[in-house]
């Protein structure tokens, strides 16, 4: 009976909603005004991937741009970095 309880306290509850950067382990994601992650998107001058985490140390945009090891986009880097 005790667990049945316990069960319908936590459907009653209101989910949590993240809103802006988070950090999961050593990857950061963003979250927009509604709660959903953002993908395949700059923030800022931030870059995330498909998968969500912000990139770093690589070119990204169909590699038109390089971000760095902070994760922002790095002005006229040159292409054999």
């Amino acid at each position: 009976m005790l667990q049945n309880k316990l069960l319908l306290q936590k459907a009653t509850e209101k989910p949590i909603i993240q809103i802006g950067w988070v950090k999961s382990g050593s990857a950061w994601y963003y979250y927009n005004a509604q709660g959903q992650q953002v993908r395949n998107a700059w923030v800022g001058s931030y870059w995330l991937g498909a998968d969500g985490k912000m990139a770093v140390n690589s070119w990204v945009d169909g590699g038109k741009y390089y971000v760095g090891s902070q994760g922002w986009w790095v002005k006229r880097c040159p292409k054999n970095k």
